[in-house]
């Protein structure tokens, strides 16, 4: 089940190549105003990966993600946790959510190898990528191998999990990692 929607994700974010998406041309950056990325962990990471991508689930007016908390014009704050995510779930999560058990487990068998040749297959795809945006991401593992193969892009992880958030987090240094659903609205 956890394949199919990632694999959802990637094919809805691959048809929408300029916003909201998996991959945007090398000048989404500048427009949509990323910019570089500072150490990892910290807010600059989110300031800078996130920058024009996430939206308020409040208002869906865009976030300020510069400052502490993360800000949208009406006023609705969401804190950056010390383990360098942002919650925007609003909510507990879902009962199905990943927990700290799951997300280790699937690590275990993500970093064994045995998804590398579908990790490659992914960042194949993603030729020219600026901004990657990887819906229900878990650990990370496909985002940050996305990243790898491109250098001058940046990505943000979104998954319901606050687990699957902390360990993606640090999946790379050029990553924002964000609690939410995008399939409760």
């Amino acid at each position: 089940a956890g394949l199919g929607k990632q694999s959802f994700a990637f094919e809805l974010i691959l048809e929408r190549q300029e916003f909201f998406v998996e991959v945007a041309d090398p000048g989404a950056a500048r427009r949509l105003g990323i910019g570089e990325v500072f150490a990892h962990g910290d807010v600059a990471d989110l300031a800078d990966a996130a920058r024009g991508v996430l939206a308020c689930p409040v208002c869906e007016q865009g976030l300020d993600v510069g400052e502490r908390p993360v800000r949208c014009p009406e006023g609705h704050a969401f804190d950056v946790a010390r383990q360098g995510y942002v919650n925007l779930l609003g909510q507990a999560p879902p009962a199905n959510a990943d927990t700290p058990a799951m997300v280790a487990a699937r690590d275990r068998v993500l970093t064994s190898g045995l998804y590398a040749p579908i990790a490659e297959q992914v960042a194949t795809r993603l030729w020219g990528a600026s901004v990657v945006l990887d819906v229900g991401a878990g650990t990370g593992y496909y985002l940050a191998a996305a990243l790898d193969a491109h250098p001058d892009a940046r990505g943000v992880a979104l998954d319901v999990s606050v687990a699957a958030a902390k360990r993606a987090a640090r999946a790379h240094g050029r990553a924002a990692s964000v609690v939410g659903d995008v399939w409760g609205r």
